[in-house]
């Protein structure tokens, strides 16, 4: 009664006249009082708001962005959008180089430089780094094409003697310092370098690209490695555009019988990317949830405050007032906090946008960037604050049925006074009086109770969401079939090349011969041209031919089968998209230099290429190149746990004859990828619980206002301080467990589809979601601790009541 009055006496001085009422000056002056008198809404409403907004910016920003510096490093540096990597044993080199300089969309091409595959592991002051490297040879020709940015230490045109030049992100992840020495294994024992520099490398500078790469002075090689191993040649070819890469590859496939590996722009760029495209991706599911949360916010506080009000509206629309003036106090009061609090958010944005390049620049080099902050902002304010004043009008529009003569009279909507059910449960129920009472409350505000389930239901399944999705990606050596990779526990490459090496027969039948190895899968990457068609460009594809049943390397489709004889191939998720075929089709193929058809029997899902590739039986190749055979074999243990001591007497019995390459995981721990994600979630937890106390804190002590008179009556009848708190309490005792309950399985149905959605581009459609039992409960347990102590904090309030005052109805 007493606001009512204060905001009527308000309203009284900003009306000299009623025929020159001013609507506008009444208008924020209403709007000033709601937000001064309720701040805690304000601010809870307004740090939603500002979530929101900092996560969709943010995704955005990534999304807009992270491209910009890869495109700038690889056209300062004239990087080549075609490398091919081959043995000059089986291809002319010469040949290659000549025939691309004749294509006229090639703007240059580079010499053959010469590479060395060194095995690891490398050897450093930290210890040793599990990584492979190809050890190039850094000629005149990188002055002009392929050019390398030194970052660290001295600048000079090339390594010197004992020199090498590593890429940045390798040093930066095992802190390694210019002055530095490395040691690399060779057949003779080891090798020492000291480094000389650290270097921006466009094609190998992200470390999603394995082997990475290393650089020596021109005719080191030598130094170090046999010459009858020295055979591997990288030819580098730079067209005038991105977009003529594959049909210049499509012509170069039908001109050459090309046994190597064709590397091109998209795999580097996608390899660059892919990370923080995973990131935005998630960023962007988690936006859209804390939207939805600040949608039910904004709701549920502009109705509680038309309730409260409602008096003063009625004699706002006696003295003048259209519904539609009415809606303009909501409106512009939502729009106002929508431009503030966004404005806030997208600050942030520009803050931690910032970072993530800098970030970036300290591994590719500093680049001269232009963030379309603008642009970015401009999306984000259009976006949210539209969906903001929509939420405010909708929810004004109650004020429209508010009648000016029952509001001042009544102050409030006309009841019709009906025993509910809520009436029954203190009379019938078993349950002890505080739970009971604490029931009733929630059924006789049942809107206010939604709301802060809703809060808590979505922060709890934001949580437990962010676990999942970082013990899938922990727990991925467990399931790395789900992922497109092969179950072995190691995965080697036989030596050919050196004159005590193995024949693929022979090191077949030794594996098979060891009692610590299960079972033996051989395999080898190819490289086959997919012909989509007249009027269609050359799809060219890089995928692996396995030898004998697919399937004993535990590889799943997700639809059909695996091929089985050379006239089968399986595809890929994204090749199958791109290409619009399904298990049962035929397809074109350019393979060994001979075009064939195909037939499709199954695909699959991979993310080691993007989602692009295929899977072909060994018979395809050996039909077409007699002299085929594959030199990669993942090998499945009887000890699992005993892997790393068995690779260790793998590599001491077969030595250099073998090269053991580092498992996936071993990577995604190398590039920190894990820890990011970890790191990212963390703090995407951290801003969504801060939502949800705050909107505990509101509830409990609107709750506190709302039942002011109920709890004074209760302390006549005997309730002590404590009961009055913990009958607030208990309310959001019961709401947390009904969330908790809803939340678990809701999560390990949704997590799945939604991640399925980020991971998609990455050719991983049915995401491998996996759940720690242990982390869900100490999860659970800490979230319910968390909710429990901020309303107990919160409800002291209700112990400060006095009924004397409230019994007489003041």
């Amino acid at each position: 009664m007493a606001k009512t009055k204060r905001l009527v006496t308000l309203f009284k001085k900003t009306s000299t006249h009623k025929n020159n009422f001013n609507i506008m000056n009444s208008i924020l002056l209403i709007i000033k009082s709601n937000l001064a008198r309720r701040r805690s809404q304000s601010i809870t409403a307004g740090v939603s708001i500002v979530t929101v907004s900092l996560l969709f910016s943010l995704s955005i920003g990534i999304l807009t962005s992270i491209q910009q510096p890869f495109d700038k490093v690889f056209n300062n540096l004239n990087a080549s959008h075609i490398l091919l990597l081959y043995d000059f044993r089986n291809d002319n080199g010469d040949s290659m180089k000549n025939w691309f300089l004749k294509q006229p969309e090639v703007e240059s091409v580079g010499n053959p430089d010469a590479y060395y595959n060194c095995n690891g592991p490398l050897f450093v002051k930290t210890g040793k780094i599990d990584a492979l490297v190809q050890i190039t040879e850094f000629t005149s020709n990188h002055l002009r094409q392929d050019k390398l940015k030194i970052l660290k230490g001295d600048i000079k045109d090339a390594p010197g003697i004992n020199e090498i030049w590593l890429p940045n992100y390798l040093a930066v992840q095992h802190n390694i310092q210019v002055g530095d020495t490395i040691a690399i294994p060779t057949s003779g024992g080891t090798y020492s370098f000291k480094v000389s520099a650290m270097v921006s490398d466009p094609h190998y500078g992200s470390g999603m690209v394995n082997p990475t790469r290393a650089w020596v002075k021109a005719g080191s090689l030598s130094f170090f490695a046999p010459v009858s191993q020295l055979t591997n040649n990288c030819l580098g070819i730079r067209l005038k555009s991105t977009d003529l890469v594959a049909d210049v590859l499509g012509r170069f496939n039908t001109k050459f019988n090309f046994a190597g590996t064709a590397l091109q722009y998209s795999i580097f760029k996608s390899a660059f990317m892919s990370t923080y495209q995973l990131i935005a991706g998630i960023l962007l599911i988690f936006s859209i949830l804390a939207l939805i949360i600040a949608v039910y916010l904004i709701r549920s506080i502009i109705i509680k405050t038309i309730y409260d009000y409602y008096k003063l509206t009625g004699i706002l629309k006696a003295q003048g007032f259209t519904p539609a003036n009415i809606i303009v106090i909501y409106v512009t009061q939502y729009l106002f906090m929508a431009i503030l609090f966004i404005a806030l958010g997208c600050c942030g944005t520009s803050f931690i946008l910032q970072l993530i390049m800098q970030s970036v620049m300290r591994t590719i080099g500093v680049i001269d960037l232009h963030l379309r902050l603008p642009f970015i902002f401009a999306v984000s304010f259009i976006f949210l604050t539209t969906i903001i004043v929509l939420t405010a009008f909708i929810a004004a529009l109650k004020t429209t049925k508010i009648k000016p003569a029952q509001a001042i009279k009544y102050g409030a909507p006309e009841r019709i006074k009906t025993r509910t059910r809520a009436d029954n449960i203190i009379n019938r129920s078993l349950l002890p009086l505080l739970p009971a009472l604490s029931i009733r409350a929630l059924m006789e505000n049942k809107k206010r109770a939604l709301v802060t389930f809703t809060v808590l239901l979505f922060t709890i399944f934001i949580l437990l969401f962010s676990s999942g999705v970082t013990t899938s990606l922990s727990q991925l050596k467990y399931n790395k079939a789900a992922w497109g990779f092969e179950n072995g526990e190691i995965e080697l490459v036989r030596n050919g090349a050196t004159p005590i090496g193995f024949t693929h027969q022979e090191l077949k039948e030794i594996f098979e011969g060891e009692k610590g190895i299960k079972s033996v899968t051989p395999f080898s990457y190819e490289s086959i041209m997919i012909l989509p068609g007249a009027g269609k460009q050359p799809v060219n594809l890089f995928g692996k031919a396995y030898e004998g049943d697919i399937t004993k390397a535990g590889l799943i489709t997700l639809s059909g089968i695996y091929p089985s004889n050379e006239s089968e191939i399986a595809l890929c998720i994204g090749t199958a998209k791109l290409l619009g075929k399904m298990p049962g089709d035929s397809i074109a193929a350019f393979i060994e230099g001979q075009q064939v058809t195909l037939k499709i029997t199954g695909v699959y899902q991979d993310i080691s290429n993007m989602g692009q590739g295929f899977r072909l039986s060994s018979k395809t190749f050996e039909k077409l190149n007699p002299v085929y055979s594959p030199a990669m074999y993942s090998l499945k243990l009887v000890n699992v746990a005993g892997a790393e001591d068995y690779k260790k007497y793998l590599q001491k019995k077969y030595g250099s004859t073998i090269t053991i390459n580092m498992n996936i995981e071993d990577r995604l721990k190398q590039m920190g990828i894990v820890s990011n994600m970890i790191i990212t979630f963390l703090l995407l937890a951290i801003f969504f619980i801060t939502i949800l106390l705050l909107s505990i804190w509101n509830d409990v002590i609107v709750s506190t206002r709302d039942y002011r008179k109920s709890f004074g009556i209760f302390k006549t009848a005997g309730f002590t301080p404590r009961q009055l708190r913990m009958l607030l309490v208990w309310k959001m005792i019961l709401l947390c467990a009904f969330s908790l309950i809803l939340a678990i399985p809701l999560s390990l149905f949704l997590s799945p589809l939604l991640m399925g959605q980020v991971t998609q581009n990455f050719g991983i459609v049915q995401f491998p979601f996996s759940v720690s039992g242990v982390s869900v409960i100490i999860i659970a347990c800490i979230f319910f601790c968390a909710v429990v102590l901020c309303a107990w904090l919160s409800s002291s309030g209700a112990s400060k009541i006095n009924p004397r005052v409230l019994l007489v109805g003041q």
